[in-house]
Parts: C-alpha cells; structure tokens; sequence
C-alpha cells in the first residue's frame, strides 16, 4: 500500500507540473509564455531530484515564472533567432546543385546538431546555475560535447517520449513535457557532479 501510494503521488506530481506548464505557456499567449514555463518546469524538476519533494508545486511554480520571466523570455528569443538563422540557412545551401553547396549543407547540418546538443543541456544549466544568457548557451554547448553518451541518453529520451505522445494523444496533456524535463533533468545531474567531483 505504501509503494501504491508513493506512485500515485509521483504521477499526481507530474500530472500537475504539466499541465501548470501548459497553463502558464497559454497565460504568456505561449510565445511569451512557454520559456518562462519551461525553466519553471525544469526548476522544479531539479528540487525533486535534490530530494525536495513537498513544495508546493503551484507556488513554486508561479514563484519561478514571475523571477525569471524576463530573462527566460531573452534567452528564448536569441534560440528562435539562431535556429531561425539555421533553417534559413538549410533551404539556401540546399537549392545549391554543387560541390560546395554539398559542402555548405555538410557544415550546416553540424551546427544544427551542436545547436541541438546546446538546447538539450541548455535548460537544466539554467535550473542548476545563475549565470548571464551567453554563459548559459556556452556552458551547455561545452557540457554536451564534454558528454556525450548523456546527451545521447537525453536525444533518446525526447525521441521516446515523442513516439508515446504520438500514440497516445492523451500523453501529451498529462506527462509529455514533465516527465520529459524530469528525465533530462536526472541525466544533466550527473554532469553536474562530475564538474564538482572534477574541481
């Protein structure tokens, strides 16, 4: 019974989570909601995995959206910009017939596999530190490269979760985006202690 009802608290969390995600994304007309949102998302995610398991879970939430709001929002609007820049990009050079279109389309398909690398480490970096914009996009880009296998771990986690979201419609509302902020989030932890285990 104690197992059953430690599960049921555990899936009560996540179900909350995401759909205070969603909540807040559509409160800041999602463009300028859904990043705020997200790294309260990932804020949270990061307290559990610490052990603090009681907080309030909507307070906590607002508590973060509303301080982070702003900054959320800017870190957002340069990764629309830098992977808006990279699809512009992708349809030029791919119009090129030539050898150095072939060479272009090479080049941009590696930054758009770093910039993928960066954004998935990007988030739990902010939870975890208190850093400027560009710090965080650096210190997510170097982490990534620094450990791969985890940022393969966390790649394959996105593309599970996105195959049981497409099969079951009603994942999406309940526990896609939680669960998926707490699984990236778990993975990031251990870089983490391997940066302070290393200094």
């Amino acid at each position: 019974m104690e197992r059953i009802y430690t599960i049921t608290e555990w899936i009560t969390r996540f179900i909350l989570l995401n759909l205070y995600w969603i909540l807040f994304s559509l409160v800041g007309l999602v463009f300028l909601g859904i990043f705020p949102a997200t790294t309260a998302m990932f804020s949270i995610s990061r307290k559990w995995i610490q052990g603090d398991i009681d907080i309030p879970i909507f307070k906590t939430f607002w508590s973060y959206f509303r301080s982070d709001f702003l900054k959320a929002n800017m870190l957002g609007f340069l990764l629309i910009v830098l992977g808006f820049g990279l699809y512009i990009d992708y349809v030029y050079v791919k119009s090129l017939n030539s050898a150095l279109g072939i060479i272009l389309l090479g080049s941009t398909l590696l930054l758009t596999a770093l910039f993928i690398i960066t954004i998935l480490n990007l988030f739990p970096i902010y939870a975890h530190y208190e850093l400027n914009i560009f710090q965080y996009i650096q210190r997510a880009f170097s982490i990534g490269i620094l450990h791969p296998i985890r940022t393969i771990m966390m790649a394959l986690g996105v593309i599970g979760i996105y195959f049981i979201s497409s099969t079951f419609p009603g994942f999406i509302i309940f526990f896609s985006s939680s669960l998926l902020s707490y699984l990236i989030t778990w993975i990031a932890s251990r870089n983490f202690s391997d940066v302070i285990e290393g200094n």
